[in-house]
């Protein structure tokens, strides 16, 4: 399962479908089935991860309705609780195509406030002859839909550059999509870098009908935070335990993406746990000619202590993107990660071991700690905890007084408002659930986890790097993104983010008996990609700019970065010289 298409309309055929399907055929590596009926045509492509060709049967058809659905949903025994309120069906047996197609003709739309995981799909009701798109939360998966340019129709695909190439759809460049990119502001709206394409939000459905669209947020998760340490280390680790087990169901042969780090090292050990005498890969890259960027030590203690066979790829990080070009694939958007030379090595090499899945360390970073902590402990004046703190985890002054400073000075209304302007409806909390002292920052925590989980850029440059993967014949995983992992984070207290000088608390607690103690204790600050890219900035950035000119009057190396992206961009998507570049 990893892709979809789909047309809806008067004049919606299994053509326009097909089409769509071969230009992602690449993915299809179990080829691809649709379905068709009056107003709408279904397409599946498959990625057989069991034994058995074909096993999800999809696009699903059962009575008035019919699905094609790629991804998973997590929390399949919360959501069957609520589903035998309304009937006596069986839902164990069923595929998550199944369930969810169930879960939808139970509780219609509402469904989707309830399902948790990283899938996105397409429901055409026959009943209504609506056609209803969908993304979970949790992202990880993409979905982008345009209308025709002329009749009604509206083509559904997960990748834009398969609607670029069907006649029926205008390819004009959205400049201001991209003016917002290189401004560091890309739009959370709908809107994608091309003006008749829609992508789909994390946590969004689209329902369409006739020539009507309207879009719809997943109801956020509006539980009380538990200010007794409720989400406490033992959850955690349950949940990571979980998690790693739905995804080791799969028969195809799976590896870990395994930088050194907490996040990945966590990965891999509890992969190597549960597979027992089993070894498991780890895939790394190492830079041998790069002391600061050496992480040997935290993979050599990982591997002795984990049955875990570590393949170490050693590229200098000149050779490594002089042999991957970031620029030499077309995604339909111009957000590309500086880490994905990083990444296509590693599939490179995973692809020639015969290895299917990956699973990563992506979606760690949502259990950073509570930066405005500091501002919770300057309302109660405890400035000698502060100066403590800051000695123990080594944080500057500055960063002191901005965190702790300026949340004081604009209210939680002000700062709400701001925050709401990025997105329509972000998770909100119960009011005075906590101590007046500690409402605010713990509002406007979750509120900052949430706008991480969703950053348009990021979700781009994951989708670039699935399509990567899927071309090596890689599908990824990201354990961290679980739904439910992300349900319990919103409602994580502050204060268990963050203590005795560490990122990560409740993290470092729930992997502390799997990992050894050098990996537990590593600071959050020592990222071996984000160093990567800072190399790969001195090395090629302003070789880049001077030979494109594309970061005149620029005011950082990240906005360079995102000119040259652009330019690359506008450049591969021009037609006859038809699109201007943005940049000049």
């Amino acid at each position: 399962m990893t892709g979809l298409c789909a047309a809806y309309g008067d004049s919606a055929s299994v053509r326009d479908t097909k089409q769509l399907a071969e230009v992602m055929d690449y993915r299809a590596l179990g080829g691809y089935d649709c379905i068709s009926f009056s107003d709408c045509t279904l397409c599946h492509l498959h990625y057989n991860s069991t034994d058995k060709p074909h096993i999800d049967s999809q696009p699903f058809v059962e009575d008035s309705a019919a699905i094609t659905l790629d991804g998973s949903i997590d929390n399949r025994s919360e959501v069957q609780d609520i589903l035998r309120q309304h009937s006596t069906t069986t839902y164990a047996n069923l595929t998550d195509a199944e369930f969810l197609l169930s879960a939808y003709r139970e509780l219609g739309a509402d469904s989707f406030n309830h399902i948790y995981g990283s899938y996105v799909g397409v429901i055409y009701d026959r009943t209504t002859n609506k056609t209803i798109i969908f993304r979970g939360l949790s992202g990880g998966r993409h979905l982008y839909y345009a209308k025709e340019v002329r009749g009604n129709t509206t083509l559904i695909a997960s990748e834009v550059e398969a609607l670029l190439q069907h006649q029926a759809v205008n390819s004009t460049v959205h400049k201001q999509s991209v003016s917002n990119y290189i401004s560091g502001s890309i739009s959370r709206q709908p809107i994608s870098f091309h003006s008749s394409i829609e992508r789909l939000r994390q946590g969004e459905y689209v329902v369409i009908s006739g020539n009507e669209t309207s879009h719809h947020r997943v109801v956020a998760n509006d539980d009380p935070v538990d200010d007794s340490g409720g989400y406490c280390a033992s959850q955690l680790r349950t949940q990571i335990t979980q998690a790693i087990s739905d995804r080791a169901k799969s028969k195809k042969s799976a590896g870990v993406m395994l930088s050194g780090g907490l996040d990945s090292s966590a990965i891999a050990a509890e992969m190597a746990r549960q597979k027992g005498s089993q070894s498991v890969k780890g895939y790394s890259l190492i830079f041998p000619d790069e002391e600061s960027i050496d992480e040997t030590s935290n993979i050599r203690s990982l591997t002795q202590s984990s049955n875990i066979e570590c393949i170490d790829l050693r590229k200098s990080v000149k050779q490594l993107f002089d042999e991957y070009n970031p620029f030499r694939y077309t995604f339909g958007h111009p957000c590309i990660d500086m880490s994905l030379p990083i990444f296509e090595a590693i599939f490179d090499r995973a692809s020639a071991d015969n290895i299917d899945i990956l699973q990563t360390g992506i979606g760690g970073n949502l259990h950073d700690g509570n930066r405005l902590f500091y501002s919770d402990l300057s309302s109660l004046g405890e400035y000698q905890k502060i100066a403590q703190i800051s000695n123990e985890d080594s944080v500057s002054a500055l960063t002191i007084i901005l965190y702790a400073l300026l949340p004081s000075i604009f209210s939680t209304t002000r700062a709400i408002t701001e925050i709401d302007k990025l997105n329509s409806s972000p998770p909100s909390l119960h009011e005075n659930v906590l101590p007046t002292h500690m409402e605010r920052f713990s509002r406007l925590e979750t509120l900052r986890t949430y706008i991480n989980l969703t950053n348009p850029y990021m979700d781009y440059a994951l989708d670039a790097c699935r399509q990567v993967a899927l071309s090596h014949g890689i599908e990824l995983q990201h354990p961290f993104l679980d739904g439910r992992i992300l349900k319990a984070l919103f409602q994580t207290h502050p204060a268990d983010r963050f203590k005795n000088g560490y990122w990560k608390a409740t993290f470092r607690d729930a992997v502390r008996n799997l990992l050894p103690q050098e990996i537990v204790r590593t600071p959050v600050s020592e990222n071996t990609y984000n160093r990567i890219s800072e190399q790969f900035s001195k090395l090629y950035i302003q070789e880049m700019d001077t030979e494109r000119q594309a970061g005149r009057n620029t005011s950082s190396q990240e906005e360079v970065w995102r000119r040259i992206c652009a330019t690359e961009w506008v450049r591969e998507v021009s037609v006859n010289g038809e699109i201007d570049t943005p940049l000049s």
